[in-house]
């Protein structure tokens, strides 16, 4: 834990502008805190036997971002996330044909990826995508910590998984629906 601890200290010193750090001290640490929590929430239950399903919500989650991100008008971190999305499917692929269970090597990618990206563009762009879009993304692992007490994690079976990924698709399908309901696409103004 400390190695992850210490990636997302130095990940949080290089993606939090020093023109953010004064006027919103709160954001390197909880931008850091974040990012431990949701490395222990997936690599936890990657580790327990439930790396493919994991796999698939990372996908799902950065999938949804490039979404909410595109709403934000950075075609640059779609793209971005739209690929480590789909490379993530593509190895869930792979991994649930193989019959791999242990996929916690591709838990980090996701874990500095997506809030990484979500906060660059809530920096780095002007829309009128609200906040909680991007924080219902970036936070969206958190709602997978359910699946690390001991009574759900020995819960196997479709019922499970498919909880899992309710769990994580609800707060990403709110988070674009709200994008939507207050931004335009980009090629929606030219028109």
């Amino acid at each position: 834990m400390i190695d992850c601890g210490g990636v997302a200290v130095v990940v949080a010193f290089c993606l939090v502008p020093e023109r953010v750090r004064e006027p919103e001290p709160w954001l390197l640490p909880s931008f850091a805190i974040a990012m431990v929590l949701e490395w222990i929430i997936l690599d936890g239950i990657a580790r327990g036997g439930r790396g493919v399903s994991i796999t698939f919500s990372q996908a799902m989650m950065l999938m949804g971002g490039s979404a909410v991100i595109l709403y934000s008008h950075s075609a640059r971190f779609m793209e971005v996330s739209t690929m480590a999305g789909a490379a993530l499917f593509g190895i869930g692929v792979v991994a649930w044909v193989g019959r791999t269970t242990n996929l916690s090597g591709s838990i980090p990618a996701g874990v500095v990826l997506l809030p990484g990206l979500i906060l660059s563009t809530k920096l780095g762009t002007e829309s009128h995508v609200p906040p909680m879009s991007y924080y219902l993304v970036a936070l969206a692992p958190l709602g997978l910590a359910p699946w690390l007490i001991p009574t759900l994690a020995r819960r196997s079976g479709r019922v499970s998984t498919a909880l899992q990924f309710i769990a994580v698709a609800i707060p990403i399908a709110i988070a674009v629906i709200r994008a939507g309901q207050t931004e335009t696409l980009p090629w929606e103004e030219e028109w």
